[in-house]
C-alpha cells in the first residue's frame, strides 16, 4: 500500500475531475495521437450565448466530460490569437504552430484524461474562439458549435457588464487590429465597441465555418431556441439526453442578467438603435434577426 507521501496529487485531482482512468498516455505521447482522442465538440461565440447553460445541460450525457469555464480560461489569449491572425507578417503555419502551443498548454491536461478517461471532451467557452482554425487543424475529428443571439441582447449584456470600460475586462474583449477601424475605435461608444465585437466576432466564425465545412460544424439561434433545434444540436455532438430531460430544461435560466425596461434593447432610443444597426445589420439579416 502506497503510503501518503507517494501519492500523485495532480493524477488524483485529474481523476476526481474526469473519473477513474482506463487507458495510459503521456502528454509527449499524447501530442503524437491527437487524432486518437474521441471527437470533442468546442462551442464558439461572442460569449453571453448560453454558454453555460449548455455545459450544465451536457453534464447529464453519459460518456462526456463538460466543461464551461477550465482553467486557464484563456481570455488574453483568445485576444492574441485574433490580433495575430488579422494582422500578422506571418505565415499561415507559423502562426498555426504559435497557436497551437499555446492550446496545447493550456489544455493539455484535459485532453489527456479525457483520452485516458475514454470521454468525449466538450468545452463551451467563448474564449477558445479565435483558437478554433488551429484546433481544427490539431484534432481533425473535432466538432464545432457555433452559438449566436440578437445583436440587441448581446449588447444590452456586454453594456451591463462594463465590457471596454471596466478595467477588468479591457484584456478579455478584442479590439480591432487594422486600420481604418483600429484608429477610429477610440471615438466609439460602449454601443458601437460591443456591437462591433459581435458582429467581428461572428463575422470570423462564419469564415471558419466556410472553410471546415458543414460536417464539422453545427450553427445555433440561441435567441429563438426550440426543442427541435435543441435536439437537432444534440444529435450533432453525439450525445444522447432524452427529450423528456430537453423539455425540462428547455426554459430554465442559468446565469442570466436582470435588466430595467430602459436598458432593454427593444426599448432604447432611436438614436442608440440606429448605432447598433450600422455594425450589424447584414449579419443581423442572415440570422434572420429584426433590428
Amino acid at each position: 500500500m502506497q503510503s501518503p507521501k507517494n501519492i500523485d496529487l495532480e493524477q488524483l485531482y485529474w481523476n476526481i475531475i474526469f473519473g477513474r482512468s482506463k487507458r495510459r498516455i503521456s502528454v509527449d505521447e499524447l501530442k503524437l495521437n491527437l487524432h486518437k482522442i474521441s471527437p470533442p465538440v468546442f462551442f464558439i461565440s461572442t460569449g453571453r450565448t448560453g454558454t453555460k447553460w449548455f455545459a450544465d445541460l451536457f453534464t447529464q450525457a453519459r460518456g462526456f466530460k463538460t466543461f464551461h469555464a477550465p482553467s486557464p480560461d484563456l481570455a488574453a489569449q483568445n485576444c492574441f490569437a485574433y490580433t495575430l491572425q488579422k494582422n500578422s507578417s506571418l505565415q499561415t503555419e507559423e502562426i498555426n504552430t504559435i497557436l497551437g502551443h499555446i492550446f496545447l498548454a493550456g489544455r493539455e491536461q484535459q485532453l489527456r484524461y479525457s483520452y485516458k478517461s475514454e470521454k468525449a471532451y466538450i468545452e463551451t467557452n467563448n474564449h477558445l474562439t479565435f483558437f478554433a482554425p488551429v484546433i481544427a487543424a490539431l484534432l481533425p475529428q473535432a466538432k464545432f458549435v457555433h452559438l449566436y443571439r440578437h445583436p440587441g441582447d448581446f449588447v444590452s449584456s456586454g453594456l451591463k457588464r462594463r465590457w471596454y470600460t471596466s478595467e477588468t475586462t479591457q484584456l478579455r474583449q478584442i479590439t480591432p487590429a487594422l486600420p481604418p477601424v483600429k484608429e477610429d475605435f477610440d471615438t466609439y461608444n460602449e454601443i458601437q465597441k460591443i456591437a462591433w465585437l459581435w458582429n467581428e466576432t461572428n463575422d470570423f466564425i462564419e469564415t471558419f465555418k466556410s472553410d471546415i465545412g458543414e460536417k464539422r460544424s453545427f450553427s445555433f439561434d440561441f435567441s429563438s431556441m426550440t426543442l427541435e433545434s435543441l435536439s437537432d444540436l444534440i444529435r450533432f455532438t453525439g450525445a444522447h439526453i432524452p427529450e423528456s430531460r430537453l423539455k425540462k430544461r428547455l426554459h430554465q435560466s442559468l446565469n442570466g442578467q436582470l435588466y430595467a425596461q430602459s436598458e432593454k434593447y427593444q426599448n432604447w432610443p432611436a438614436k442608440e438603435k440606429e448605432l447598433l444597426v450600422n455594425m450589424c445589420k447584414p449579419l443581423a439579416d442572415k440570422y434572420g434577426y429584426s433590428l
